[in-house]
Parts: C-alpha cells; structure tokens; sequence
C-alpha cells in the first residue's frame, strides 16, 4: 500500500511539475521551475543564499547555480546588509516582479486545481488532513513542516 501511494504521490508532482515547465517555457523561455520557485521566494522579502537553502529545504550548492542565472539575466541582484556586512541578501529587481507577474502561481487551467474541486469539498478536506498527517508522520522535526506551511515569521529571512 505505501509503495502505491508513493508511486501515487510521485505521478502527481510530476504532472504538476510538468505543466509549470510548460507555463514556464511559454512565458519566459528558459527559466527553470527552480529558478521561478527563487522568485517567488524573493519576491516576499530578501534573504541571503544560506537562508533560502533553509526555507527551501535545499543545499545551497543546489541554489548557487540557479541564483547566478537570475544574477546574470537581471532578475535579482546581491544586496548588502549595512547592519551585518558578511551578509548579502538576495532582492528580487524590477524585471524579476515583471517576469512574476507573466506567471501566476496558479493558472486559470491548473489540472490540479480543476481536480481537486472536483473531489468536493469535503472529499478535499479529508485528502488535505490525511497528507498532513502522513508528512508528520515522516518527519522528526514537525515544528519545522509546521512552520513552512504556515510560513511562520520564525521562517522568515532576518532581512
């Protein structure tokens, strides 16, 4: 039963992966899924490369790539902090609020969307409460599943 809801679970984020690849390449050609997830990240306040690792639950040398592109095409640019000069928040410009505003985090035709109102309400609310359950579950930190999904101020950057 685990393997199928993992498989399950699996094909869903694919499915939702690829249609944001498909908004992505038709609105701005060559921007990656991760490099939009940055902005929009950003795009609430600046944080420093070490502190998107942490709320985005990635290593920074995942990030590094991702946030020198932006860097390059003009979408963000490397601030200073003038209370702590070791630390160099990350500001989204004003073409990356354009580049944000060409994509919509949630489309009129998302096939999630369309299915999950399909299932009612109801229905909707037990499969949310069921998947909440089942990341407590996996985790030894649940203040921290917690916190991301509340995007709690104690997530938030220092900048």
């Amino acid at each position: 039963m685990a393997i199928e809801i993992r498989i399950l679970i699996s094909i869903i984020a694919k499915f939702n992966l690829r249609a944001m690849e498909q908004r992505l390449n038709e609105a701005l050609p060559g921007m990656s899924v991760l490099q939009y997830g940055l902005l929009r990240r950003l795009a609430d306040e600046p944080c420093t490369l070490s502190e998107l690792s942490n709320h985005m639950l990635l290593t920074p040398s995942t990030l590094v790539p991702a946030v020198d592109k932006l860097e390059r095409e003009g979408y963000l640019v490397r601030g200073k902090d003038p209370n702590d000069r070791r630390r160099a928040p990350l500001i989204v410009t004003e073409a990356g609020r354009r580049a944000l505003q060409a994509i919509p985090p949630i489309h009129d035709d998302d096939a999630f969307i369309r299915s999950v109102e399909v299932l009612g309400t109801e229905r909707a609310k037990r499969l949310r409460a069921l998947l909440h359950q089942l990341l407590m579950a996996m985790t030894d930190d649940p203040a921290l599943v917690e916190a991301l999904l509340a995007n709690r101020p104690e997530r938030k950057c220092r900048g």
